[in-house]
């Protein structure tokens, strides 16, 4: 079998790129670490379908939206795998260098960050992506989806709950991330733990790399008000360039 990983991604309108913050964190962790792969992009209405058809388990209740989602993989043993942090681990075991660093747990404090971040901008970028990012095929299938979840149309969510109340809200996340980005530093360097990178880092690049699809990333900067999300931006933007094959 071959040594190619096979990655399961989201395709977008246009020309179809890697815009998902979750499937960047694996995608970010393959063109880190330099691991031959290559891209089957599923649409959101076929995903459930062929997920299940690879014989992968599905997500245990409440840790996902759906019984089957992105990112997953599928290993050279031809093993299925699905959850970012399974794929992480599993990733760093068959190729340790260059290190993910999961030992420090870093990126756990990365998800809590980032939740709390980007969490209050789901009224901001939902409607983007469901405008502007998503297949005109999967458009239908996303705005029935995404208004069961969150109770309104996208276009009522936007209208009531995003524009600046939402970046409002998402101010102690900010704080978080500058505290992410600060005190956990050894020296000088651009990443979280200073020169050298970790998973948190990968995670972190992924969501600035969705924010620049969206359109939003001059927003956040302005709203971040530092210059530490420029530095690991410039640091680390080579491993989120990959991003259409």
């Amino acid at each position: 079998m071959s040594d190619e990983i096979l990655f399961y991604d989201l395709p977008s309108r246009g020309k179809c790129q890697c815009w998902s913050p979750n499937t960047w964190k694996t995608r970010a962790i393959l063109n880190f670490k330099g691991i031959p792969y290559k891209t089957e992009f599923t649409p959101f209405h076929q995903l459930q379908e062929k997920l299940k058809a690879t014989g992968i388990s599905p997500n245990e209740p409440g840790i996902a939206w759906v019984d089957y989602s992105v990112p997953a993989i599928r290993l050279p043993s031809g093993e299925h795998l699905m959850d970012s942090l399974k794929i992480a681990h599993a990733l760093e075991d068959l190729h340790p260098s260059p290190s993910l660093h999961l030992d420090t747990a870093l990126h756990e404090k990365t998800s809590l960050v980032t939740a709390k971040a980007a969490g209050p901008l789901l009224p901001v970028f939902m409607p983007i992506i469901g405008r502007s990012i998503v297949l005109d095929s999967d458009s239908e299938w996303f705005e029935t989806d995404r208004s069961q979840k969150f109770g309104c149309s996208m276009a009522e969510f936007e209208r009531t709950k995003g524009g600046q109340q939402a970046w409002d809200a998402a101010r102690p996340g900010m704080e978080m991330l500058r505290a992410l980005l600060t005190e956990e530093k050894k020296d000088a360097g651009p990443f979280i733990m200073g020169s050298v990178p970790c998973y948190g880092d990968l995670v972190l690049l992924g969501l600035f790399q969705f924010f620049r699809r969206l359109g939003i990333w001059e927003k956040f900067r302005e709203e971040y008000g530092g210059e530490e999300v420029d530095k690991l931006w410039e640091g680390g933007k080579g491993w989120v360039e990959r991003d259409d094959y």
